[in-house]
């Protein structure tokens, strides 16, 4: 079993599939103790591979676009001098204003918050 758990982390390496070959003796572990069946297991890995495509392309693309920190929704302080309420800030994370394909346009004199807002919708 290690013989061919090595292979298959080289060969999951060699299809550019490096977060499936680090994961998959923890994975095959699980997939034993739980007693997965192999549509569970494929399930298990794409999708672990999936997430971490999508994370690095999400970090990646917060490192282009050089914000000047990183902040969340949770830290924006609605209780100062601005514009947006608690129930506002909660509609933007529901993301209906997506769904509905509406644009968001953020407009106000610097440091009101617009970075701030923008960052916090992005890394959620």
């Amino acid at each position: 079993m290690i013989g061919t758990t090595e292979v298959l982390q080289r060969q999951f390496k060699q299809f550019r599939m490096t977060e499936t070959a680090n994961i998959l003796p923890h994975l095959l572990r699980e997939a034993e103790q739980h007693s997965w069946t192999y549509q569970e297991l494929l399930v298990a890995l794409c999708s672990h591979e999936e997430n971490r495509r999508d994370e690095k392309i999400t970090r990646k693309h917060l490192n282009w676009a050089q914000f000047p920190f990183e902040k969340s929704l949770e830290d924006f302080n609605t209780l100062g001098d601005t514009a947006l309420s608690n129930r506002q800030i909660n509609q933007l994370k529901e993301f209906d204003w997506l769904k509905q394909a509406f644009n968001l346009i953020f407009l106000g004199p610097p440091g009101v918050g617009k970075t701030h807002i923008v960052y916090g919708i992005i890394v959620l």
